[in-house]
């Protein structure tokens, strides 16, 4: 069920998380899009395709995700790739309060938004956060083996240790003041403290592997993600950074749109032979956007208009 409004209070801008922010347009706009969505609740847990960000905001694909992977990486949010689920983590304590009290009437419809999470680790994180305060019912653990996606390299964390690392290369660094209100200063200040040091040692940990996420986000071919993530430290030792690399297979998934996946190369086999140095096979417009979603098709047809070329209409493709 969404929300008729959403509370932002003035302070986001003056807080810790907003002076952070400051600069940075993209993460300032999907942030604020996140906290009054018409797709959202008060829970702050929903179904957020980075479509629907895009198509609503008027942000370039390219600038939403750079703002929302911005905003994960300061703990503002949490977001799953796999369910499409967000979660913006201080939320509903500024929907709904800190606390409620057993009888108050809000508890069985926040219990029934609660029951409907379909991501059952960040509905278990959500419980450890809020559970005592909102007198939910306990779900089911969510099994430690369950893995973000297929082929994972690893499995996730258990919920306690899960923090934000979902989709994108998290640093676990949790920020309680995301909407900032005045009177939780010390608060803020000792559970900041605390952010700073699980994001040093996430930091240790996650070195080799930094900028993996968003690089696969982008392979039009998800295949044996262990192999590719094997490989994303040699190709780092090249001298190629992140940003190049992962902008190169970008325009290269355009390549590949609507072409038979059997020819599509593994994104293993992609970093192995160096593909983020190859030519572009031809124009970006003669590349035929057939078999495209409906959403990509139309990011697609934007992406074209911007730049000029000619639109390749998917819905007027014959086979």
């Amino acid at each position: 069920m969404s929300m008729n409004y959403g509370v932002v209070w003035p302070s986001f801008w003056t807080g810790s998380t907003g002076r952070e922010l400051r600069g940075d347009a993209n993460a300032q706009l999907v942030a604020l899009y996140l906290m009054t969505s018409p797709h959202g609740n008060s829970l702050g847990i929903y179904r957020c395709p980075l479509q629907y960000v895009t198509l609503e905001t008027g942000c370039p694909i390219e600038g939403a995700l750079k703002g929302l992977r911005r905003l994960c990486e300061i703990g503002f949010c949490t977001f799953d790739e796999a369910t499409e689920t967000i979660w913006v983590r201080e939320m509903a304590r500024y929907q709904i309060g800190a606390e409620l009290k057993p009888q108050d009437k809000r508890q069985k419809h926040i219990q029934r938004i609660f029951d409907q999470i379909e991501n059952k680790l960040i509905q278990q994180c959500f419980f450890e956060k809020y559970g005592s305060s909102y007198h939910l019912t306990a779900p089911p653990v969510p099994p430690k083996s369950e893995a973000r996606d297929e082929g994972a390299s690893k499995p996730l964390p258990s919920p306690s240790e899960a923090n934000n690392n979902f989709n994108f290369n998290i640093n676990n660094n949790f920020k309680t003041d995301s909407l900032a209100h005045p009177s939780d200063d010390s608060e803020t200040e000792n559970q900041n403290s605390k952010s700073k040091a699980k994001a040093a040692k996430s930091r240790r940990q996650i070195a080799t592997s930094d900028g993996f996420d968003e690089f696969w986000s982008a392979c039009p071919l998800k295949k044996s993600r262990a192999a590719a993530l094997k490989a994303w430290p040699k190709a780092i030792a090249t001298g190629a950074t992140p940003a190049e690399i992962t902008a190169a297979m970008r325009r290269y998934a355009i390549e590949r749109a609507g072409q038979d996946p059997r020819y599509t190369k593994h994104p293993s086999t992609w970093l192995n032979a160096g593909c983020w140095a190859d030519e572009p096979s031809g124009p970006l417009g003669h590349t035929s956007p057939a078999g495209m979603s409906g959403y990509a098709q139309i990011l697609f047809n934007r992406h074209m208009e911007r730049s000029g070329e000619p639109v390749a209409d998917a819905y007027d493709h014959q086979d």
